[in-house]
């Protein structure tokens, strides 16, 4: 793996985190909106932590929590 490849890979890392914490926030307004979003939002980051493997801990700072 070359430098250039390894740096790209930290970068898109990175990247990812910034997504899953800017989506996080927004779950409790688009589940004030619609279920339906709201669920299909928690699946994205869901699936988004694992692939970049976030921590399970901090799985539960973006879950829904019932109103």
């Amino acid at each position: 793996m070359t430098t250039v490849v390894m740096e790209r890979a930290t970068e898109r890392k990175a990247k990812a985190r910034e997504l899953v914490a800017f989506l996080s926030y927004a779950m409790q307004d688009v589940s004030k909106l619609s279920t339906t979003s709201a669920h299909l939002l928690e699946m994205s980051l869901a699936a988004l932590s694992e692939e970049i493997g976030l921590a399970p801990d901090d799985e539960a700072k973006w879950t829904r929590r019932p109103s």
